[in-house]
């Protein structure tokens, strides 16, 4: 579990300022290292399986940039003590809901027959695009799959 507020080194310096806030978050998840496992940054690769969790959590961001993040006290101290615009922020509460990175495919399809999740997860540990397709993965899974659905089922 990340207990650490990770807070955008422009924050402290006066060079950005927070438009958003994104409170009453029951579960942060954020792709830092859980416990500060010996590793700087965001997770990568096979890494990416243990994700950081953070309860109770605060949101901020920036010009669109995510400038502060972690358990909602750290965050709003930091926040405040940089003067990073806080009062004139947008808040936008969570309700107690779990906000996650944008763990989403960059495009869509107006029909499909199957989601591809399970390539995704693999090709996180390490598999690259042609190994998974020399076993049957890939985009031409997926279209072979779709023209053997009856239209009922694309419908459905």
């Amino acid at each position: 579990m990340t207990t650490q507020a990770r807070v955008h080194e422009d924050l402290g310096q006066g060079r950005r300022r927070v438009d958003l806030v994104v409170e009453n978050i029951g579960q942060l998840v954020t792709l830092d290292a859980p416990g500060g496992a010996g590793k700087d940054g965001p997770l990568r690769g096979a890494d990416l399986e243990f994700l950081g969790e953070v309860t109770d959590a605060v949101l901020a961001c920036g010009d669109g940039l995510v400038l502060a993040a972690g358990p909602r006290d750290q965050v709003l101290a930091r926040l405040e003590a940089a003067e990073a615009g806080l009062g004139d922020a947008e808040r936008v509460d969570a309700g107690g809901a779990c906000v996650i990175p944008a763990f989403v495919d960059p495009h869509t399809h107006l029909v499909f027959g199957r989601t591809r999740q399970d390539e995704y997860e693999r090709r996180i540990r390490g598999e690259t695009y042609l190994e998974i397709a020399a076993a049957g993965g890939g985009i031409l899974s997926s279209v072979r799959d779709l023209r053997e659905r009856s239209e009922d089922e694309l419908v459905e």
